[in-house]
C-alpha cells in the first residue's frame, strides 16, 4: 500500500518544478488579456446596434482559440440576452459570434 502512494507522489513531483509553475501562470496570464474594458464593450454594443437590421455592411475582427480572423458581411440579428451576433457574408454563409470573442467593429459601407 506504501508502494502506490510513494510512486504517486514521485509522478506528480515533478508538476510542482518552479519553472513548470512559472510557465503555466505565463500561458493563463495570456489568455486573460483578452479581456475588454466597459468602454470597448459598449462601443462594439452601439455599432452592433446601430447597424443590425440596416443594410449597412461591417467588419468584425473576432478571435478564435488564439487565431485572429476578420468577416465581412451584414448583421442579421443581435441577442442581446446570450450577447451572440448573426452575420451573413459575402457568400452566403451565416456565423454566429459571441460578444466575448469579438475584438473590434467597423462600419465598411
Amino acid at each position: 500500500m506504501n508502494d502506490v502512494n510513494d510512486r504517486g507522489a514521485k509522478k506528480w513531483n515533478r508538476l510542482m518544478i518552479p519553472e513548470f509553475k512559472e510557465n503555466l501562470k505565463n500561458i493563463y496570464n495570456n489568455n486573460n488579456n483578452d479581456s475588454k474594458t466597459e468602454e470597448e464593450i459598449n462601443k462594439i454594443k452601439h455599432v452592433i446596434l446601430l447597424t443590425a437590421g440596416n443594410n449597412t455592411r461591417v467588419a468584425i475582427s473576432y478571435n478564435t482559440t488564439g487565431t485572429v480572423y476578420e468577416i465581412c458581411g451584414y448583421i442579421l440579428k443581435w441577442n442581446h440576452k446570450k450577447e451572440v451576433v448573426s452575420i451573413i457574408d459575402d457568400y452566403g454563409d451565416i456565423k454566429e459570434l459571441k460578444l466575448t470573442s469579438i475584438q473590434s467593429v467597423n462600419i465598411t459601407g
